[in-house]
């Protein structure tokens, strides 16, 4: 897994292949809400909640999701009304 930071969409979209899964995080101070894309990143669905626990365990949780479901890249939410 290799390991990038974006900023700006559009720069995030050109690192990507054209075809692959995105995770979306939620991320609350009590959950993690996860969604799913579509292969071709048209749609995405709600996968799950995770209760948020130590960073170590959370992090391993995610990385088997995004191993399982052959995720390609995350995208976190951002909080506009905070």
């Amino acid at each position: 897994m290799q390991t990038m930071i974006n900023e700006d969409v559009n720069g995030f979209l050109s690192r990507l292949p054209e075809k692959g899964r995105l995770l979306g995080l939620d991320l609350g101070a009590k959950t993690i809400g996860l969604a799913l894309s579509d292969v071709s990143r048209q749609i995405a669905t709600p996968l799950e909640t995770l209760k948020r626990t130590k960073f170590a365990e959370d992090a391993h949780k995610l990385t088997k999701l995004y191993d399982k479901h052959s995720v390609i890249g995350i995208v976190l939410g951002f909080p506009v009304n905070m």
